[in-house]
């Protein structure tokens, strides 16, 4: 799941401040890169949105109970990746 923080970089036109800045919105912005970024490669529909809702599973204050899944897989995956992504940041050193 290497597009979950992908809602952290910035577009070309941005030149103010840092990618950090959009750390509030990060997992909005990722979820909407995926979709685009699958669309234009040529992937279903569904594969989209199935990456957005695992990618939403990695918000800090997500309500897990209101992300909707379309396959069981989906839910599995999104429910490794929100402690994963989690953990990583806080075996960080930096």
């Amino acid at each position: 799941m290497l597009l979950h923080d992908t809602g952290n970089l910035k577009r070309r036109d941005d030149v103010s401040g840092i990618g950090a800045k959009y750390t509030a919105v990060h997992v909005d912005r990722s979820a909407a890169f995926a979709r685009r970024f699958l669309g234009a490669h040529g992937y279903s529909e569904a594969d989209p949105a199935a990456t957005g809702s695992m990618i939403r599973c990695t918000g800090v204050a997500v309500n897990l109970s209101r992300i909707a899944f379309g396959h069981p897989i989906d839910r599995l995956l999104g429910f490794a990746l929100g402690p994963a992504d989690l953990l990583g940041q806080m075996a960080a050193p930096d």
